[in-house]
């Protein structure tokens, strides 16, 4: 699937996620955890060409700060998170 971080904003009360130098503009998705207890994200290049990469578990207001990544993609500076041990049917 193809995205865009066009008009992208600021969400203040989440943990800035410490990698990727971080802006303050984020593009937010929700996935529910598979019974293997992983999830695996992989991004690739394309009108963006720098990405990064944060997961999070919890509420919206009360976010925990799971996995962060810049750089780790086989696709040039783009991210990549391979996260298991999770629990089934969490949303991340």
């Amino acid at each position: 699937s193809s995205y865009t971080n066009l008009s992208a904003t600021n969400s203040p009360s989440i943990p800035a996620p410490g990698c990727a130098f971080y802006n303050g503009s984020d593009v937010w998705f929700s996935v529910v955890v598979p019974a293997n207890g992983i999830i695996r994200v992989d991004s690739q290049t394309g009108t963006m060409t720098d990405s990064g990469l944060a997961l999070y578990t919890g509420t919206c207001g009360s976010l925990t700060l799971l996995a962060c990544d810049d750089d780790a993609s086989a696709n040039g500076n783009m991210s990549y998170i391979n996260q298991t041990g999770l629990t089934p049917g969490q949303t991340i």
